[in-house]
């Protein structure tokens, strides 16, 4: 499914886009109104988005269990696939006040979960020649089905 997702909203026109949601991850607002994270959630809110999912911690203690409880068990019950989460400083002027380093919000992190893993059997090994001439061995495998993609 984020696979196919992916491949529907660079589209140039709007085929199978029906089949997909649009969950709202961030706002960006012309003015300074809004000055935190849960403030633009209930925009998103009010103006009829599905934001994902969010929590206000106090304290990096429950940033952890928020992250062992999706490791655990939540994110295999997501409506849709998820490959980490985002920790945000609520207080959008320090976040600003931080700024970027190699274009990345200081203020924000990402947790990413580690990947998901499988077996499979190779069903044989093909040597094929690149155009330059570099010999490369490649294995033909049993299908499995990983991270929603048949591979």
């Amino acid at each position: 499914p984020r696979n196919a997702a992916s491949g529907i909203s660079q589209r140039l026109d709007s085929k199978y886009s029906q089949y997909c949601t649009l969950f709202a991850v961030d706002l960006f607002p012309n003015n300074n109104d809004l000055t935190t994270e849960s403030q633009k959630i209930d925009l998103l809110k009010k103006y009829g988005f599905t934001p994902v999912e969010s929590f206000l911690c106090s304290d990096l203690s429950k940033v952890e269990k928020i992250y062992q409880d999706f490791l655990s068990h939540k994110r295999n019950s997501y409506p849709y696939e998820i490959d980490g989460l985002v920790v945000k400083i609520n207080d959008l002027n320090l976040q600003n006040k931080l700024g970027f380093k190699n274009l990345r919000p200081k203020g924000q992190v990402a947790y990413k979960f580690p990947p998901d893993t499988t077996q499979t059997r190779v069903l044989e090994v093909n040597w094929e020649t690149g155009p330059m001439g570099t010999i490369t061995p490649v294995a033909k495998v049993e299908p499995i089905s990983l991270s929603g993609a048949i591979i």
